[in-house]
């Protein structure tokens, strides 16, 4: 289970930029509030994986913008919430978005093509992938047999992020796909380990 918290976040943001700090907890606040109610497929509360993605943000020292994009990468598809209602968080911010926001049924070539074109809604869909493949590797209760279909759904996402992802963001995130499809063999559910990436491997 991924344990990272608002606090986590905001020290890590403050090691390196302490002024961007309440920007950063509007967004979570804000995200937090329009997930209310959402649960992830592990059961967790929805906004874990945002907020985990922009830890992973955090870590690498990315700006308040590209974390405030991390922690709302979701709202315009998963949530009621419409382009001018992040705007309060800025034009930049709100474009990642919405380059971010998959519509049903589109093309995913053509969707990994649009957010590559755009350096910050790249770095935040990294963050995202690398979360969910890490998120798909340690679903489950730690030292049970993982189920069938946590490792059918996982293995399936790999091969995905593979096809669609791979040698197109940067070396962690090729990293993250073949070490999580190991991970899968493994029968049991193992402990939480939270991505440890430098900043060239994500290349931001």
């Amino acid at each position: 289970m991924n344990n990272i918290t608002l606090n986590d976040l905001l020290v890590k943001l403050k090691e390196y930029n302490p002024d961007e700090v309440e920007i950063v907890k509007k967004a979570y606040e804000y995200a937090d509030n329009l997930h209310s109610g959402q649960k992830r497929q592990s059961g967790e509360p929805y906004i874990s994986h945002p907020l985990n993605v922009a830890y992973i943000l955090a870590e690498m020292h990315a700006d308040k913008d590209t974390i405030c994009a991390g922690l709302l990468h979701d709202t315009l598809e998963d949530t009621d919430a419409t382009e001018e209602d992040l705007r309060i968080f800025g034009e930049d911010v709100v474009h990642a978005v919405k380059l971010l926001t998959r519509a049903k049924g589109a093309d995913e070539e053509e969707y990994v093509k649009n957010v590559l074109a755009d350096p910050m809604a790249a770095v935040v869909k990294n963050a995202d992938k690398i979360s969910n493949l890490y998120d798909s590797a340690f679903s489950g209760i730690v030292g049970q047999v993982r189920s069938e279909k946590a490792k059918k759904f996982a293995k399936k996402y790999v091969e995905k992020a593979r096809k669609y992802y791979a040698h197109k963001f940067s070396p962690a995130l090729d990293d993250a796909i073949e070490k999580v499809d190991a991970l899968l063999e493994d029968e049991y559910v193992r402990d939480w380990q939270t991505p440890n990436y430098t900043r060239e491997e994500m290349r931001i």
